[in-house]
């Protein structure tokens, strides 16, 4: 199974096509690995193809749409076969990182009409990023169409089991309530990861999280 996977940043693309089915030394098969920097005036197209030479492009480019738009040209041209990396025909799936997820994801989710409005209305909370996550979701749709299955992956979701006294700012309660202000956590993907990789590296959860 290949999953194109995509973290829209508020200036920047990264992007990585992996291979789920085939892995070296306990580690996903990465077929393509890439950025699009400087979003918003002269950008660079960083890409890095298993079994090709890398390579470096500079060009305007206006917003994530068009960043989103210029990579999947490059994907676009990527031959297939066993032994090279993979055109967008062999994508089946896409999953992207969204930063906020507000008090309703808890959890990964698979992205429909609804997910996507949320998704967006959302964007009053991170105003720098949630739009750029949604401008992955769309270009991406655009792109590979209704037969890919795209799933939202939520930074905040690792951190809504925090406390109330870990979230609750120093506001009055009726006004923080009102309008949705409280710690929500972020970069929660990345904590995720570390215990596991720590499961992985000594065959043990850690022992802060043995009883989770």
């Amino acid at each position: 199974m290949r999953i194109l996977v995509l973290n829209c940043g508020s200036s920047s693309l990264k992007f990585r096509l992996l291979d789920l089915g085939k892995k070296t030394e306990g580690v996903n098969r990465v077929l393509v690995n890439g950025a699009v920097k400087g979003i918003g005036g002269t950008g660079t197209l960083e890409f890095s193809a298993e079994g090709q030479a890398g390579s470096k492009i500079s060009k305007p480019v206006s917003d994530h749409a068009h960043a989103i738009q210029w990579m999947f040209e490059g994907l676009g041209k990527l031959p297939g076969g066993e032994n090279h990396t993979v055109g967008l025909s062999q994508v089946d799936a896409v999953g992207h990182r969204v930063v906020h997820g507000g008090e309703r994801f808890s959890a990964s989710i698979l992205i429909d009409e609804a997910v996507e409005k949320e998704i967006e209305g959302l964007s009053e909370l991170a105003p720098l990023h949630n739009p750029a996550c949604l401008a992955g979701i769309r270009g991406a749709k655009a792109t590979l169409g209704d037969r890919v299955p795209m799933v939202a992956v939520f930074d905040t979701a690792f951190h809504q089991t925090m406390p109330a006294v870990a979230k609750t700012y120093a506001l009055p309660h009726e006004m923080a309530s009102r309008h949705g202000i409280h710690r929500y956590g972020f970069h929660g993907i990345a904590h995720a990861s570390l215990p596991d990789g720590y499961a992985k590296f000594k065959g043990k959860a850690p022992s802060c999280m043995s009883s989770a």
